[in-house]
């Protein structure tokens, strides 16, 4: 498997991706590679988009509580416009991982 990846000088255990899309094509990539996932390396994404079921294998990922979110940014943006020179705060929003195969490594 070593020169599955010619260039890279190890493969990760993991690979985490900003978003669902992007580990998507990781796991493409990989697999046009010959890199096994997850038995050789596992990855994850982050958003829950719909068509996760739809990929082989099915996607590791975060879920991200997209109402609350939107709704939670208006609240701040509109509080900022009326107090623009208040201190920057940092907004926590509660994120669910949903484990699926593609970090399921065989071991």
């Amino acid at each position: 498997m070593e020169a599955a990846l010619d260039g890279f000088p190890y493969i990760p255990e993991a690979i985490v991706c900003a978003n669902d899309d992007i580990a998507l094509d990781v796991i493409r990539y990989l697999k046009s590679r010959g890199v096994s996932v997850p038995g050789d390396v596992a990855v994850t994404g982050y958003d829950d988009i719909e068509d996760l079921t739809r990929a082989e294998p099915f996607l590791t990922t975060v879920r991200v509580p997209k109402q609350r979110l939107g709704r939670r940014l208006v609240q701040q943006l509109m509080w900022r416009m009326q107090y623009p020179d208040f201190p920057k705060e940092i907004v926590i929003i509660e994120v669910q991982v949903i484990f699926r195969e593609s970090s399921k490594k065989n071991i």
